[in-house]
């Protein structure tokens, strides 16, 4: 049997490899980021290029965008999807940013998400933005779990939903780029919605919460404060899963360096955000499927004559 049919399409591998990179990759590049180093001009941080950085590259942004809106088909379409891009980006960086070098997850989990869309959909033409939503921000939300548990359990007091929201921004960011690319004609299938996977996948992950909420395994708040990394045993031995090390983690202003303190969304404000944020951009981000034009319809049976209006006459 040859390698490529025992491992698969490569184009699969790919996001799963960047992914598994990424990810394992978090704690050593935020250090990296931050960490000061001396100069002859005195000490300086790559971070302290971050905003100058953000700010240019949403400009080059915005101007390659509309560039594609003054030669598309749909640009009034595009106008309304990189409008509510950019408003979601500056809602979440007013209100929900801890600092400026969180823009970093937008550029991230864009490419996940050109790498998942180009495993599902070489050929830009079937379009199925909600699996490319749902798969990204599915792998967003593990990495933040890898995050809050394992690698910086010391740097977060809550499992992050403002991150993943974040993620799912980023991913729409990347469904756009992606698309705007496609070749010119018709749409084959949209195919934005859901199909078996993904709903086999969102099913048994609601399956899987709400065992571990009935059997007490997982929880929102506790009695007292908990470790890093949320894990905790009870006093029959029985480890528990903790989304906050302390109540009133959630739904809650905290101190910030963005603008002086941000909003922590909790559970239920935080994954309602990400379903109306998925849903519109899902709906906005693909073309609308369009017909070739073929001619006026013909009635069964009837023949072209001399004097026919039909244009194929």
């Amino acid at each position: 049997m040859k390698l490529a049919a025992l491992l698969g399409p490569w184009r699969l591998w790919a996001p799963i490899t960047y992914f598994a990179i990424v990810s394992a990759a978090h704690l050593e590049f935020s250090l990296w980021l931050v960490a000061w180093r001396p100069s002859a001009f005195g000490s300086y941080s790559f971070s302290q290029a971050v905003p100058a950085l953000a700010a240019a590259s949403l400009v080059a942004l915005a101007c390659w965008a509309v560039s594609g809106m003054r030669r598309s088909r749909e640009g009034l379409r595009e106008a309304f999807a990189w409008a509510a891009w950019f408003a979601t980006v500056w809602l979440a960086d007013r209100f929900l940013t801890y600092s400026i070098n969180e823009m970093a997850h937008y550029p991230e989990y864009a490419l996940l998400a050109i790498l998942i869309a180009r495993a599902i959909d070489p050929a830009r033409t079937a379009q199925p933005s909600g699996r490319i939503l749902f798969w990204t921000s599915l792998l967003g939300a593990i990495d933040e779990l890898v995050q809050y548990v394992w690698l910086t359990p010391g740097y977060g007091n809550y499992y992050d939903f403002n991150d993943c929201l974040a993620n799912l921004v980023g991913a729409a960011l990347g469904v756009l780029i992606y698309y705007r690319a496609a070749p010119p004609g018709d749409v084959r299938d949209r195919g934005h919605g859901f199909a078996r996977r993904e709903t086999l996948a969102a099913v048994a992950l609601l399956v899987a919460v709400a065992i571990g909420v009935g059997a007490g395994r997982l929880q929102l708040t506790p009695a007292t404060e908990v470790p890093p990394g949320g894990l905790l045993r009870d006093g029959d031995g029985q480890l528990n899963f903790y989304l906050q090390r302390t109540a009133g983690q959630y739904d809650a202003h905290h101190p910030g360096q963005r603008h002086g303190e941000y909003y922590a969304l909790g559970p239920a404000s935080g994954l309602a955000l990400m379903f109306v944020a998925g849903s519109l951009f899902q709906a906005l981000a693909c073309r609308r499927k369009r017909h070739a034009v073929t001619g006026w319809p013909r009635p069964a049976g009837a023949k072209n004559s001399v004097g026919s209006m039909d244009p194929r006459g």
